[in-house]
């Protein structure tokens, strides 16, 4: 793995540079309203837990939690369906930046400052977010580091050529 150089400022993407818990929040709303759409999501507030919220390793996983809290079988629903389903909301709503993030990374780079992120985002939401936020323009594509965390063990593994 390169160094990164002591002039290199390393950001996070969820919570850091985006505010993940809101984008989360909107995508687990509009998932359960388009999977059934009579289902008053307030009704659940489990719905809305860190667990499932930010603790989530796949999309698999994701969706095993919010069936199991509204109360449908997942032999009931076609796993690869609602995958889908999911991926679409996700590539389809624009997640919000964190205030003075732009701004932030801009005066770095005007000072000469090198520029990384680091993230277990899977790379499928890299390719929209990034754009979408305008970080592309701001962070090279080779200084977007993909961090594999498997199954939320603890894994040092880096990918450093991470292609979106």
């Amino acid at each position: 793995m390169e160094f990164l150089g002591s002039q290199t400022h390393l950001f996070d993407l969820n919570g850091t540079l985006v505010n993940n818990y809101a984008h989360q929040v909107y995508v687990i709303t509009a998932f359960v309203q388009e999977l059934v759409p009579s289902i008053d999501v307030h009704t659940y507030p489990d719905l809305f837990s860190e667990s499932v919220v930010t603790g989530s390793s796949s999309g698999e996983d994701f969706i095993r939690k919010i069936l199991t809290i509204i109360g449908i079988r997942q032999g009931d629903v076609d796993i690869q369906k609602m995958l889908e389903m999911l991926h679409n909301i996700v590539v389809n709503t624009k997640p919000e930046l964190i205030d003075g993030a732009i701004e932030y990374i801009e005066w770095l780079r005007v000072r000469n400052k090198e520029v990384a992120l680091v993230t277990n985002a899977n790379r499928k939401r890299l390719s929209v977010w990034l754009p979408a936020v305008g970080l592309d323009m701001l962070i090279p594509k080779h200084r977007v580091y993909h961090v594999d965390f498997g199954d939320r063990k603890f894994s040092s593994k880096i990918n450093k050529n991470a292609s979106l």
